[in-house]
């Protein structure tokens, strides 16, 4: 294929409206299967129980075409290369890979030319997450596509994670690193990153490290709505001895417990059980008061309520 080159303004376009320039330097053919490859940047992972219900209702109808970017053959003289391959498929791997569990050579496919573009993987991620809308991606499938594109939001999230380095796991890990992504999207957008990062060193301050067992979603938001409430009217030295009395298993047993009387989520209990042991000997003038109805203007215009963590 040869793709015309992209117009000199492209760098201040969406990605979004690129497709429209592409459009007529793509093509559809039946590709060879073996030829195609997966950039896991930006894929979520394969669901073998998928490929293996399409493997047995296979209809080429309704496989439709997959959608696939052709990156050209690159020279990468004596650079390392940036990937192995040329095409990639950018929709439908569970469908390629239930082809080839069928024993199919080829699969219909509408191939994009990226063949010119410096960062393809960007443009892929942009295009695949256009093309799955119809399916249900697990939340860090989307935030890992948008930080292959290059999201604002994504890449300030991914930053302060580097702050802490507390990596956020494309895959569920139990040991380190933080599978909780939706919570901390939803705390960073209530002031785009300031309460996260206040979080992150709260917890860090009392615990001594950001894992799973400190920073799951229910510790992430009983923290970060405990300082957007009260933030400026508690003594953190204070705080941090209050909570180190309790590790992060005895901190949510207890919120457990409250729950079963109180009702709520558990990370509302986990917020109650934090005023409590910060109220605890402390006169009535000194004492805090539960305040579930606060909302906050973020930097970006948007306002979250009670009702922004689920």
């Amino acid at each position: 294929m040869n793709a015309e080159p992209l117009p000199d303004a492209i760098e201040q376009t969406s990605i979004a409206d690129i497709s429209a320039h592409l459009s007529h330097n793509s093509k559809t053919t039946d590709i060879q299967i073996s030829s195609l490859k997966i950039d896991r940047s930006y894929q979520r992972t394969p669901n073998q129980d998928l490929v293996d219900e399409i493997a047995r209702d296979w209809d080429v109808i309704a496989a439709e075409m997959i959608l696939v970017s052709d990156r050209g053959e690159r020279g990468w003289g004596e650079l390392e290369p940036l990937w192995d391959g040329r095409f990639f498929i950018v929709s439908g791997q569970h469908r390629v890979m239930a082809a080839r569990k069928r024993g199919l050579t080829k699969i219909h496919a509408r191939v994009i030319d990226l063949s010119g573009e410096e960062n393809p993987q960007a443009l892929e991620a942009y295009y695949r997450r256009m093309a799955n809308r119809r399916i249900q991606d697990r939340a860090i499938d989307v935030f890992k596509t948008r930080v292959v594109e290059g999201d604002p939001d994504a890449l300030s999230i991914t930053r302060i994670m580097d702050r802490f380095k507390v990596p956020i796991n494309y895959v569920p890990d139990n040991t380190q690193g933080l599978n909780s992504i939706s919570a901390i999207e939803q705390i960073y957008s209530r002031d785009d990153g300031a309460l996260l990062v206040e979080t992150l060193e709260l917890i860090k301050d009392v615990y001594g490290e950001i894992k799973p067992q400190t920073a799951g979603s229910d510790m992430m938001k009983g923290f970060s709505w405990f300082l957007a409430q009260h933030s400026l009217d508690v003594s953190r030295p204070r705080l941090v001895e209050k909570l180190q009395t309790l590790t992060p298993v005895q901190l949510k047993a207890r919120a457990a417990q409250m729950q079963a009387v109180m009702g709520k989520a558990r990370w509302t209990n986990i917020y109650i059980v934090m005023v409590e042991m910060y109220n605890e000997k402390l006169t009535n003038r000194g004492k805090l008061e539960l305040n579930f109805k606060s909302s906050t203007t973020t930097g970006s215009g948007r306002r979250v309520g009670p009702r922004g963590y689920r």
